[in-house]
């Protein structure tokens, strides 16, 4: 051990610790609908990265959620009631597992993350049947 690093950063699972997840509702853009999106906040030594919260549409597929202030501030009340009360259980179950993906992680990176959050990230560059991609 180096007598110089604090004990927190010599350890890998010590470095997880420092990582904070928040469900927030992302103000800095309005939708067409005028609702705002509903991300998970992830921060690792001050830099700060947002990823969507996804939910299952009627025909199964993965969409972003989006929610008014207004809404947020009642899901996120000392008492929500109703739909109100499923929601803050399903964004709590949201970070739950966004802080299981983190601690599961050697040593945290934010594409880590992506990786164990979200499972296998489809590539950027879709290849075409015999055809490569050169670069």
């Amino acid at each position: 051990m180096c007598p110089k690093v604090p004990l927190c950063l010599q350890d890998a699972k010590g470095m997880n610790k420092r990582v904070t997840v928040k469900i927030v509702l992302d103000t800095r853009r309005v939708k067409q609908s005028g609702l705002f999106p509903v991300k998970i906040r992830v921060t690792h030594q001050r830099l700060q990265k947002y990823f969507p919260v996804l939910i299952k549409d009627k025909m199964g597929a993965f969409v972003p959620f989006d929610l008014s202030t207004d809404e947020f501030d009642l899901v996120y009340s000392k008492k929500p009631r109703g739909e109100m009360k499923e929601l803050r259980t399903y964004l709590d179950t949201i970070e739950r597992k966004a802080n299981v993906a983190i601690e599961s992680l050697a040593s945290f990176t934010f594409s880590g993350f992506e990786t164990a959050y979200f499972g296998e990230l489809p590539s950027k560059k879709k290849q075409q049947p015999g055809r490569s991609i050169q670069s």
